[in-house]
Parts: C-alpha cells; sequence; structure tokens
C-alpha cells in the first residue's frame, strides 16, 4: 500500500510540474467528482462489474489540461484502486464556446488491486485512452458542469470506466484548452 501512494505523490508532483512547461494565459484549474461502473476483462480474480466512485483535479495549459485521477470500486469480493494522469484535449473552437464541449483523454494509470478469487494485494500500471463531454450548469459561461467519461483501459487485461459526475472550473470563458472570452 505504502508503494501505491509513494506512487500517487509521484503523479502529482509530475502533474503539477508538468502545468508550468506551457502555461496558459491564466492558470485555470478545475476539480471533479465522477461516479460509474468499472467493467473489467481478463483481469485474474477481478470478473464482476463494479460501482466506484473518482475525485479529479486537473490544470490548464496552453494546449490542453493535465489531469489526476484517483479512482475506487468494490464488488463480488474484489476491491480496485488506481490513480491516473491524463492530458485531456478540449475540442472546442478558440473563437466561441461551444454548447457542448467535448474531450479526448490519453495517460497512465497505476492500479492496486485485491482479486475476489486470492489473497494479497496486487499492483500494476498501463496506458488509457478515452472522452467525454462537458454541459454547462446554468450559462454557457457557468464555472459547475455535468461532466462524462469514459477511459478504455490498457493493463492489466483491459477494461472500461463510465462515469458521470460534476466539474467545478475556474475558467468561467465556457471552454478550457486556453480558450479566453474576448
Amino acid at each position: 500500500m505504502k508503494n501505491f501512494e509513494r506512487r500517487l505523490k509521484i503523479l502529482g508532483l509530475i502533474l503539477f510540474l508538468a502545468s508550468f512547461l506551457s502555461p496558459a494565459k491564466t492558470l485555470a484549474f478545475e476539480v471533479g467528482l465522477g461516479f460509474g461502473p468499472f467493467l473489467p476483462s481478463r483481469i485474474g480474480g477481478v470478473r464482476e462489474v463494479m460501482n466506484g466512485w473518482a475525485f479529479r483535479g486537473g490544470l490548464e495549459t496552453s494546449k490542453g489540461f493535465f489531469e489526476a485521477e484517483v479512482f475506487t470500486a468494490h464488488g463480488g469480493g474484489a476491491d480496485y484502486a488506481t490513480g491516473a494522469l491524463d492530458f485531456r484535449l478540449d475540442l472546442d473552437s478558440d473563437e466561441e464556446p461551444s454548447p457542448l464541449p467535448v474531450h479526448f483523454n490519453l495517460g497512465f494509470h497505476i492500479d492496486n488491486y485485491r482479486p475476489a478469487t486470492q489473497d494479497g494485494v496486487k499492483f500494476s500500471g498501463g496506458w488509457h485512452y478515452g472522452g467525454g463531454f462537458r454541459v454547462p450548469l446554468g450559462p454557457i459561461t457557468s464555472p459547475l458542469a455535468l461532466r462524462a467519461d469514459f477511459k478504455h483501459r490498457f493493463s492489466p487485461g483491459s477494461s472500461l470506466i463510465v462515469m458521470i459526475g460534476f466539474s467545478y472550473s475556474t475558467d468561467s470563458s465556457g471552454g478550457s484548452g486556453g480558450s479566453e472570452a474576448p
């Protein structure tokens, strides 16, 4: 467990330092909470769909967002926890905010899980890609949004995480990824 915590701290430090490599005009951050199923495939001892929740935080750069996320799920006698570091690219126009900002994610994850069929904890890591969308709650410039995400993950085995939740952004221009209101 201490190795997993150490790896999460290293991921957080990398996220923090990487956000300053190419800073945005105004440093914006986003925090969020999501809920949804973890759908495992070919992960030894983890066979059941598990409900879970995640907390994420991100910092904006001039090219997109660096996000760190912690996800945990329990079910079918198994426990699963993962830490992820993502780069999120928002696919909206810099000219005018989109009413439905769509995004694409690419990143790495570290997993800590206890299979239902075995004693002991296993560690693994891998990469993932995914996407989603954010719907502003209120006017298009609202900092509060409903956010949906999916992540197709590789190693261990393959899996899919589908989440829906809320996010709060200090960038109230309605978009992100370096867009600003004129």
